[in-house]
């Protein structure tokens, strides 16, 4: 059943990128859209899509025995980034219904997120739950050039926006990874960004890992997971790392836990 799922993501996924690959056009000068026509290359995409999306809902049935139309059963959560290069059906060769996906820029974890992925492992039973960042993420750097600019402080500046807002989120990531790497005053700011930025992303995916982790064990300990009627026996978290350059992922199981009756 496994090979059929795996041919069948693979096959969708392979449709979906040829679809992609034929609908990106080169950069042009900007020019007014009519509203008549802003939405065009995305209605003709849907219409592709529909033109299979009763066999593929068939087969999925088949092989899974979940009929997608009126209902669903991911069995992974991933929180990951709102980068447009950073799809995770794609790089995890996955189908409709495989996974319950948030995304976020910086991968955060608010109350929305963490909301989010208390339904997906309280009402889906999702058994995984993954973060998942990527390297060259424009919200951590943001977070990182807030750090320099604010003088290497551990506190950040007041936000006056709702970015800064978000790069606020990230910002004691940065802190942290400025205090593992130890950087020792070097001669120009912008070295410290070439070895602060990679750290800073790796240390904001296991920050948001054990936010999830924490909030999953209270849901525990008020007995809403893995209670007697709880068919589960464990549930993973765990954090990694998309490479934007190679499509490769570096999944960090060092620092994954597995929360089950016997961890408190």
């Amino acid at each position: 059943m496994y090979g059929k799922k795996l041919a069948l993501g693979a096959a969708m996924m392979l449709a979906v990128s040829s679809l992609w690959i034929s609908g990106c056009s080169s950069s042009s000068p900007d020019v007014a859209i009519a509203v008549e026509s802003a939405t065009a290359d995305l209605e003709q995409g849907n219409t592709v899509y529909k033109s299979t999306f009763s066999t593929v809902i068939a087969t999925i049935k088949k092989v899974t025995g979940v009929d997608l139309t009126s209902a669903q059963d991911p069995k992974t959560v991933v929180i990951t980034c709102s980068d447009s290069r950073v799809p995770p059906e794609l790089i995890f060769n996955k189908t409709l219904g495989d996974l319950f996906v948030i995304r976020v820029a910086g991968n955060v974890a608010d109350t929305d997120e963490l909301a989010s992925i208390d339904y997906a492992v309280e009402h889906l039973k999702a058994t995984k739950v993954i973060v998942l960042g990527h390297k060259k993420c424009g919200a951590v750097t943001a977070a990182v050039d807030a750090f320099i600019l604010n003088n290497k402080l551990n506190t950040p500046a007041v936000a006056h926006s709702k970015i800064a807002e978000l790069v606020n989120k990230i910002y004691p990531s940065v802190v942290t990874a400025y205090d593992e790497l130890n950087v020792e005053n070097p001669a120009a700011d912008n070295s410290v960004s070439t070895v602060l930025i990679p750290k800073a992303i790796e240390v904001n995916a296991e920050r948001v890992r054990e936010q999830i982790v924490d909030e999953l064990n209270e849901l525990k300990v008020e007995g809403v997971l893995l209670g007697a009627e709880d068919a589960r026996s464990s549930i993973y978290v765990g954090s990694a790392i998309y490479d934007v350059a190679d499509g490769a992922v570096a999944f960090n199981q060092n620092t994954a836990v597995i929360i089950d009756n016997a961890n408190n």
